[in-house]
Order: structure tokens, then C-alpha cells, then sequence
């Protein structure tokens, strides 16, 4: 059995117009500036965003910008 790390959500309120805050969020570019504590830096290599983190490389993918506003890491 794979062994699964814990985790944890944080939230707050920005007193911004959503769809401003998802064009910043919606942008991995922006990730290492938003996600220091687990995004040290992320990097477009072909069709493949790698970000490296404080364990090392992760290969990620992120949703396709969206009328829902929706944002998601897999």
C-alpha cells in the first residue's frame, strides 16, 4: 500500500474581484510567487509543467483556464 501524506487547508479573503484573482491564480507562473512553502519553482519543459519542490521534481498538470473559474494542481 502507497503510503499518503497528510494535509492541510488554509484559506483567506482577498479584497479583489474574482475574476482578477483567477487570472493571477489561473497562471502556474505564478505559483512559486503564492506557494513558497511547497513551490520553490515551476517550469513549462514541452507539454509538461515541472515544479520543484523541497522534496524534489514533481511533474504537474493544471486545469485548462475555465468560464467556471475553477483551478486545479493533479
Amino acid at each position: 500500500m502507497a503510503k499518503t501524506l497528510g494535509s492541510r487547508t488554509l484559506s483567506i479573503s482577498i479584497d479583489c474581484h474574482p475574476a482578477k484573482v483567477y487570472e493571477v491564480v489561473s497562471n502556474p507562473e505564478n505559483l512559486p510567487k503564492r506557494g513558497k512553502a511547497f513551490c520553490k519553482s515551476v517550469t513549462k519543459s514541452n507539454d509538461d509543467w515541472i515544479m520543484q519542490t523541497p522534496r524534489g521534481s514533481v511533474k504537474v498538470r493544471f486545469t485548462e483556464k475555465n468560464a467556471l473559474e475553477c483551478w486545479i494542481i493533479m
